[in-house]
């Protein structure tokens, strides 16, 4: 039968045996759980289960998200909220030239949807009006 090399606790070295039982346990939900080795290269088990698998990815998702948040919009603006969430969604993939009065909402609409762009995965890059003249 094939064997499969593992560092154990504090560096110990061992064999696990294709088709053997090994417990476990989840690195999600803390339960421990039997997995037989079903291959030599079988990557190791850490969930207990598909569940806990996925709410691990999705919690290591939103960390990502948030921190690619707080890397690219100002702090000021991170937290508020527009009044216009009916134009997120129309204005996702269109070009845009905004315009208006100050205090009318312009940076906190773009804040928004920069948001809504770096949740669908997509790149941003936030550049202040100043910055944008100075690199033209």
């Amino acid at each position: 039968m094939p064997y499969r090399l593992f560092l154990g606790k504090k560096g110990e070295r061992g064999y696990k045996q294709v088709g053997r039982k090994f417990k476990a346990k989840c690195i999600e939900c803390k339960k421990e759980f039997e997995y037989v080795l079903h291959s030599w290269d079988e990557k190791a088990h850490l969930y207990c289960s598909e569940i806990c698998e996925c709410r691990k990815m999705k919690r290591d998702n939103e960390l990502y998200i948030k921190k690619k948040i707080e890397d690219t919009i100002p702090k000021k603006y991170r937290n508020l909220k527009t009044d216009r969430t009916e134009l997120l969604t129309k204005c996702m993939g269109t070009n845009l030239y905004i315009y208006g009065k100050c205090g009318t909402g312009k940076s906190i609409f773009i804040a928004n949807l920069a948001m809504q762009y770096l949740i669908n995965g997509y790149a941003i890059r936030w550049i202040e009006t100043l910055e944008f003249f100075q690199k033209m």
